[in-house]
């Protein structure tokens, strides 16, 4: 062995041309047994994967619909389509601000056509091809824009707005409410006499829906509450608020000739002066509520309302995204008038507002003619109702029922 070492030695030293060649050589082969191994196990992983995704094909293909370029559009349309629908299926529960809101979009769609109307106008001046090219879009966006669905164009509008406030958000500025219209105007091109004739018509299509009084001056924050910005009372303004509907309510069941117990309605006994600020947002709720359901109980023509209470609380009970108030009213009434009340109720939602009758307890008020006393022409006042109603086919139905709100996370 140790002749031979030294022979190499040798042999290395009288050669080291051939030798180093003879290295190289060895390197090289080393590397290129490593380089096909490794390519060998990354062709097999290769050949593995494309038989994974060939089975993956097969079974894609014997789904239904067939994954075609068409088929992924219809179902993005039916994605759409279900986001759309969802988003105004929420707005049943207790979105009042919903037509108001849509009478104020489609005002500002009004003056997204007469600005495409415009640029089309200015174009027609143009006889190119490049010019034809352009009309032809517009006319399409013109189109689209007249024939657009009210839930589509309600969606797209909040979708948009919803982008401007994420995009104001990053100034990290702190905005009046009026600053923010005015920088919304800005970004969509409004002229202050679009965007006053949108707050107009939201303001006529309002004040159908609740007893508040209302003018253009304030009728932004009522905009924004439609847009996902809860109304902001002070402690005052959330007391006057309510004093003016309680007034309106009573005018209302007066002229409806409905009698109440303790001679007028209190809507709230939670606070003898000013709510607190955390009670504000909760008593906004509850007039929207109150409001409602006190006027459909004077339009069913209810004969008196004997009691009325909140059973949960001024807060309410909260599950999940929805907030509900239980609430009780006891009426006076006949069996006609009151199915005509629980119709009224029950076919609120076509307005937005949910109430779900829990319990319904229903007794006689009628009493036997004979067994009354003689009409006595000097008797009172309360002496005579009540032979009014022993003698009359009254019935006292207490009503349990749930308001139902979803709160609705536009941001």
């Amino acid at each position: 062995m140790k002749l031979k070492f030294k022979f190499n030695i040798d042999f290395i030293k009288r050669n080291p041309l051939i030798s180093s060649i003879i290295g190289f050589a060895i390197l090289i082969s080393i590397l290129l047994i490593y380089m096909i191994y490794s390519e060998n196990n990354t062709r097999l992983e290769s050949g593995q994967g494309l038989e994974s995704l060939k089975q993956k094909i097969v079974i894609l293909n014997s789904t239904t619909p067939y994954p075609s370029e068409q088929n992924i559009k219809l179902l993005k349309n039916d994605i759409h389509l279900l986001k759309v629908n969802t988003y105004f299926f929420e707005d049943v529960f207790g979105n009042v601000y919903a037509k108001p809101l849509l009478a104020f979009i489609k005002q500002l769609n009004k003056h997204d056509i007469k600005i495409y109307e415009s640029s089309l106008a200015e174009l027609e001046k143009n006889d190119t091809a490049e010019s034809e090219k352009k009309q032809e879009e517009i006319k399409a966006k013109i189109e689209a824009l007249k024939n657009i669905s009210d839930d589509n164009l309600v969606y797209s509008f909040i979708n948009s707005w919803k982008s401007f406030i994420e995009d104001e958000k990053k100034n990290k500025v702190e905005l009046s409410i009026s600053e923010i219209f005015n920088n919304f105007s800005k970004n969509k091109n409004y002229t202050s006499e679009d965007f006053d004739e949108a707050r107009k018509a939201f303001l006529i299509e309002i004040q159908k829906l609740t007893l508040e009084p209302l003018n253009i001056e304030i009728i932004n924050d009522y905009i924004l509450a439609a847009l996902g910005i809860p109304l902001d009372f002070s402690r005052i303004r959330c007391k006057n608020t309510v004093s003016d509907i309680e007034v309106e309510l009573n005018r209302i069941l007066v002229a409806n000739n409905v009698m109440v117990t303790g001679g007028k309605l209190t809507l709230f006994t939670e606070f003898s002066s000013v709510p607190n600020d955390d009670e504000i947002p909760y008593i906004i709720n509850y007039c929207r509520f109150l409001e409602d359901l006190f006027q459909r109980a004077a339009k069913s023509n209810i004969e008196s309302i004997e009691y009325y209470k909140k059973i949960n609380g001024l807060k309410g009970t909260e599950d999940a995204n929805f907030l509900i108030f239980k609430y009780q009213i006891d009426v006076m009434t006949s069996m006609e008038t009151l199915r005509i009340f629980l119709n009224n109720l029950q076919e609120s939602y076509k307005e937005n507002r949910i109430y779900i009758i829990k319990s319904l307890k229903i007794s006689t008020v009628q009493d036997s003619a004979n067994n009354l006393p003689p009409f006595d022409s000097k008797a009172t006042l309360p002496q005579q109702i009540k032979i009014l109603i022993g003698t009359s086919d009254m019935l006292k139905a207490s009503i349990i029922l749930d308001y139902v709100i979803f709160k609705k996370k536009v941001f």
